[in-house]
């Protein structure tokens, strides 16, 4: 039997982040039973295909949106309908993402009984003022408690978001959240640096001068400060954006960044199956959440776009995923998935990016040096057709 990754998009918010572009929805009544509903039809439909009968399920994983606003009894029914239909691996990670103010102690415990083993929590930052300029409602006092409530019902595997590079957010706020995550004895965290997204409320405010953004300089020191204090504090980076104790790595990412099969539910999620002749076959979800309801309950698509990925398209992402991890990519890898070189692709390539300390080679091992790791982006960049 093959893997299967399991990603359900639950996109209720109480209200909007001036900084996210994600398929979100900000509803007065969430409707977690029509929702829940077709989520678990789209699952049934997929269980049925050919495609999918040799499959197990590696991991479970509850993104958004804010899935800690979805009742745990849904959770547990989503869960139960996933085992109903797929095994499931021996030691199977089960993550949802959640919102510190969600974290009841009711609540906690209502999902660690529906199955979930692994929570990620958006803190997003300890420091109150930069809690305010992201348009957060929660306190650090919130985290503090939603975590003390989590180990009370039995989470032994939890994960903080941070985000640095805030408007007005200076180095030494940085360096305290640091701090602050040391105190807290957490297993894995992932700091992002906050990017302007277009259509979201900081894109439409930066271009009318209205909001500014710390200088580039001051976001690379504060990744810099990272990359020299996490190791200290325990937390070993595995992926550009994400730090864990050793065996905390999330797995469920770990599929995207290698490359394996996937299967997204719901609103705006994305699916990934490689083929047996070469190449792979993605597709994403419409991304309206009542559009979704509607069209699975009438046995409608709900998929709003499909394609094929395959030559040097196929290399491209290949790299662009791997790269991401401290561990890098598989040269022979490349050859076996593109049936070319990587060399005879971007000819000259590799060896410029070496020659500049970007990228080191080491034996079969290609992967990007702290230097390089601090621009991925633009070093992947080189490799775009």
């Amino acid at each position: 039997m093959k893997p299967l990754f399991l990603y359900f998009h639950l996109p209720y918010c109480h209200h909007r982040c001036p900084y996210c572009d994600f398929v979100t929805a900000v509803e007065a009544r969430i409707p977690q039973e029509e929702y829940a509903h077709a989520l678990i039809n789209e699952l049934s439909f997929y269980h049925e295909k050919q495609d999918f009968s040799d499959r197990y399920a590696a991991s479970i994983y509850f993104g958004g949106g804010t899935p800690s606003l979805i009742e745990p009894k849904i959770i547990k029914r989503i869960i139960f309908a996933v085992r109903g239909r797929f095994s499931f691996a021996p030691n199977i990670e089960i993550s949802l993402e959640a919102n510190p103010n969600d974290l009841t102690r009711e609540a906690v415990e209502g999902f660690f009984e529906a199955g979930v083993n692994r929570l990620s929590i958006g803190a997003q930052s300890f420091n109150p003022v930069t809690l305010r300029e992201l348009g957060r409602t929660h306190t650090l006092q919130d985290i503090e408690q939603g975590i003390i409530n989590s180990r009370g019902a039995g989470f032994a595997n939890i994960s903080v978001d941070l985000i640095y590079g805030a408007p007005n957010q200076k180095i030494e706020d940085f360096e305290t959240d640091l701090r602050t995550l040391k105190s807290m004895n957490l297993e894995h965290s992932s700091l992002y640096s906050l990017t302007l997204e277009k259509g979201t409320e900081f894109y439409t405010r930066v271009g009318k001068g209205a909001l500014k953004m710390p200088k580039d300089d001051l976001v690379a020191d504060m990744m810099d400060y990272a990359n020299s204090e996490m190791p200290k504090n325990g937390f070993l980076r595995y992926e550009v954006s994400n730090f864990a104790k050793p065996g905390y790595e999330s797995r469920h990412n770990f599929a995207y960044w290698n490359g394996d099969d996937y299967l997204g539910l719901g609103v705006g999620a994305h699916s990934m199956l490689n083929l047996p002749s070469g190449g792979r076959y993605r597709w994403a979800n419409i991304a309206n959440p009542k559009e979704y309801i509607s069209k699975i309950s009438q046995g409608g698509t709900v998929v709003a776009w499909n394609e094929n990925v395959q030559g040097s398209e196929l290399g491209f992402e290949y790299l662009m995923l791997g790269l991401r991890k401290v561990s890098g990519v598989s040269i022979s890898g490349f050859h076996q998935l593109t049936g070319k070189s990587i060399y005879d692709t971007y000819p000259g390539m590799v060896e410029v990016l070496t020659g500049s300390r970007f990228l080191e080679v080491n034996g079969d091992e290609l992967k990007l040096t702290p230097r390089g790791m601090s621009v991925a982006d633009s070093v992947v960049q080189n490799f775009a057709v």
